[in-house]
């Protein structure tokens, strides 16, 4: 996939300058003859990150470092932040075909964003990178992915607590990343659903305006392929903050500074350290005839046997209760056996109640090596052929 909500800092740009946005920016929005918005400018932040509004909040205040190494909030020449999903203000929706190339989606996303206000911008290389979203989606049936979040419901992360939506999202927020893991069909329709129907409407009225009668019809069926597509989509998600931006680059990082490798890397780490399923160079084994053979190989028969034990209790139970059972050094030292010799406790077939006619591929985790990650194009349909310059207009 690629990327997702972007938040960049620019450098000082003049009281001038800023007063000119500031008057574009208190809740701006185009609206087209027949009333319906075209795309809204908020002053405010976005809302989260399935808000398709482009956020330019106008800045004279900033934080520096003083004597006692704490953040304090001082006066400084002003300057903007802006904050959008990428994949929406270029495509109108992000369930697929998210940018690439962070250092020219930047550039693309300005460029775009001044030619809104009718303002001249600095370059990207000068701004700095403070939040980007790098997504990717997996390709599965609808039931598949309602059944993954039923067999996740013992995940933790460390030092996080989950946030669970249902038996269709998962949120692990932290100060320097959150991961979120959801069903996209669930999201689109909630979110962007509505949105899309406006925004077919409004092209097929101004593309078609003596075919009225035909546009409900023609409308439900882009938005109803849309909702397919998605549907069938799991959205594996990493917030990086600007805490662990700063902190992996030692300074404020430009946008010339960071680029996909340092992002993708970063996802899949914060993945494995989700799952504990290593880069152990093995296949992964999560049945339990194999997870026994496993432990018992790499171990020996006496300890593989307590260990298998051990992860009949997590895969059951989950991590949180294995811990009241276990002393401390015994749980830590028994899980790192058990993602060293590359077995995993999630989506096992040992739970408290097991479908027999399970459709969730007992292979699959939502790593980036997993085959079911997307990577190929979205078969050109007539229900997804748009004006991509249109489409813009969608977010």
């Amino acid at each position: 996939m690629g990327i997702d909500t972007v938040k960049l800092k620019s450098p000082p740009l003049g009281e001038k300058m800023v007063r000119r946005i500031e008057q574009n920016c208190k809740r701006w929005q185009q609206v087209d003859y027949t009333g319906e918005i075209l795309y809204q400018i908020t002053k405010g932040e976005l809302l989260g990150s399935w808000d398709s509004r482009i956020s330019i909040r106008p800045m004279r205040e900033d934080f520096i470092i003083n004597d006692t190494g704490r953040p304090v909030l001082r006066a400084c020449a002003p300057y903007i932040i802006l904050e959008c999903s990428a994949a929406k203000v270029f495509n109108g929706h992000n369930i697929y075909g998210n940018p690439v190339d962070f250092r020219a989606t930047c550039q693309a996303l300005i460029d775009r964003i001044a030619e809104i206000l009718a303002v001249p911008l600095p370059k990207a290389a000068r701004w700095t990178v403070r939040r980007v979203d790098w997504a990717e989606n997996y390709a599965l049936p609808f039931a598949a992915i309602q059944e993954f979040f039923e067999g996740i419901y013992t995940i933790q992360f460390p030092r996080r607590k989950a946030s669970k939506y249902g038996d269709h999202a998962v949120y692990f927020p932290g100060s320097t990343t959150t991961v979120k893991i959801y069903h996209k069909g669930l999201e689109f329709a909630k979110h962007d659903n509505y949105r899309m129907k406006r925004f077919f409407a409004l092209w097929h009225s101004q593309q078609f305006p003596s075919k009225a009668r035909e546009c409900e019809r023609w409308v439900r069926r882009k938005v109803a392929a849309l909702q397919r597509l998605a549907n069938n989509r799991m959205r594996v998600e990493v917030e990086i903050h600007a805490d662990k931006l700063d902190a992996d680059f030692g300074h404020q990082p430009r946008v010339d500074e960071v680029n996909d490798e340092y992002l993708k890397g970063l996802h899949d780490r914060e993945i494995r350290r989700l799952l504990r399923e290593g880069k152990s160079g093995m296949d992964t084994v999560r049945l339990s005839k194999a997870v026994s053979e496993r432990l018992s190989a790499i171990y020996g028969d006496t300890l593989g046997n307590l260990l298998h034990g051990f992860w009949c209790q997590l895969s059951t139970h989950g991590e949180s209760e294995c811990k009241k059972r276990y002393k401390q050094r015994t749980f830590y030292r028994n899980r790192k056996q058990l993602t060293d010799a590359g077995v995993s406790w999630h989506c096992t077939d040992v739970k408290l109640i097991r479908s027999v006619s399970s459709v969730l591929p007992i292979d699959f985790t939502p790593l980036r090596t997993d085959p079911r990650l997307c990577t190929g194009r979205v078969r050109e349909k007539p229900a997804f052929l748009l004006d991509r310059d249109f489409m813009k207009l969608a977010a």
